[in-house]
């Protein structure tokens, strides 16, 4: 159950181990955390619940953390939402670079 005076990140990524640490983290320190393993699953879960931030790997089954991002920074109702790209598979340069011409208000390699 959520609660209204907590902030909800939504934490994006296929893979459990690394969904669940930061989980794990976030809720310890006083977040409501929700998870999602898709991108679809995350634009629905922004649309449903509004979270202030949005941890997003970029490597994700159904479509790229780039293409989510995307979505949400061009979607009025969520353009406000801020995104953050974690992979441990982009590590270049130009892909830091791509994440934030899409909208990513930051991006960090793993592991973090």
């Amino acid at each position: 159950m959520l609660t209204e005076d907590l902030p909800i990140i939504l934490n994006v990524d296929d893979r459990e181990a690394m969904r669940y640490a930061r989980t794990r983290v976030l809720k310890e320190t006083g977040y409501q955390v929700l998870e999602a393993m898709t991108g679809r699953d995350a634009l629905r879960m922004v649309a449903l619940h509004h979270p202030q931030l949005v941890i997003l790997d970029v490597c994700l089954p159904d479509m790229t953390g780039f293409e989510v991002c995307r979505r949400i920074k061009e979607d009025p109702a969520s353009a406000h939402v801020l995104v953050l790209h974690v992979s441990a598979v982009h590590h270049d340069v130009a892909d830091r670079v791509k994440g934030l011409e899409l909208g990513a208000d930051g991006f960090l390699l793993e592991p973090i």
